[in-house]
């Protein structure tokens, strides 16, 4: 995939409203200076999930992972 279709897809992402990985991460990145700790679980092409995390703690990561549990149930339901 070219760059002009990359731009065309995020472009027509962002006008329908929808958070696609590559917004997801750069709107992040954008915000990184405020983060204390960073949990990241991804999904790739090939059906693999990947996972990350900043050191902090594991009660406290799997903390955060709970409240995203809740915050995605939660979106759900609206």
């Amino acid at each position: 995939m070219n760059e002009k279709t990359l731009n065309f897809d995020a472009y027509k992402a962002k006008k329908e409203g929808i958070v696609t990985a590559h917004s997801l991460l750069e709107n992040a990145l954008n915000n990184a200076e405020n983060f204390e700790q960073v949990v990241v679980i991804s999904l790739d092409n090939e059906g693999y999930v990947q996972t990350g995390w900043s050191d902090g703690g594991g009660i406290r990561t799997i903390g955060l992972l709970e409240v995203a549990k809740q915050q995605i149930m939660d979106g759900m339901r609206e």
